[in-house]
């Protein structure tokens, strides 16, 4: 897990497994985590299954999860979350384009946007933790704001006792 150096990543409308359209625009006031997986990737079934149980335990927190199917036939990841429902935007980039533009090169790639969209953080590979449940918590401190600034700051760990805590300060 690494401060995201990156420029402000593309934004992008992809369509998902229950035939609608989610896009990373409509997100643009809250804390975002976008994940990329594969199916075959065991790591991200794990990690699917924390963001999954943090989205259903707080569904009314300021933290947009959309996860991202990348490089698969539709028909491959709706068997796969058949078999583990999220209450998530699960989205399809079959022909890796959007992956390619978010420079994703091994899975899972976990990114975290703050308010607005902006670039904070980036995790490659598994995050490395003790047990295999996650306990997932978001607070936002909006009593951060400096009069006059622009200053947003995102900040995701993963803590081997408490799971993946995101802060984000405005």
């Amino acid at each position: 897990l690494a401060t995201w150096p990156g420029p402000r990543p593309g934004t992008f409308a992809l369509a998902t497994i229950d035939r609608s359209i989610a896009s990373l625009a409509d997100a643009v006031e809250d804390v975002v985590v976008v994940h990329f997986f594969a199916t075959w990737c065991e790591p991200c079934r794990a990690e699917l299954v924390a963001l999954d149980a943090y989205a259903r335990a707080n569904p009314d927190a300021r933290l947009r999860i959309l996860v991202i199917s990348v490089g698969e036939p539709e028909a491959r990841v709706r068997r796969f979350f058949a078999s583990l429902p999220v209450a998530f935007p699960v989205l399809l980039d079959p022909d890796s384009t959007v992956g390619r533009a978010w420079g994703v090169t091994a899975f899972p790639t976990t990114f975290v946007l703050a308010p607005g969209l902006a670039p904070a953080l980036k995790a490659e590979g598994e995050l490395e933790r003790r047990d295999h449940v996650v306990k997932c918590g978001v607070r936002r401190d909006d009593d951060y704001r400096e009069r006059g600034s622009h200053r947003v700051e995102a900040k995701l760990t993963a803590d081997l006792t408490r799971g993946f805590h995101v802060r984000a300060k405005r």
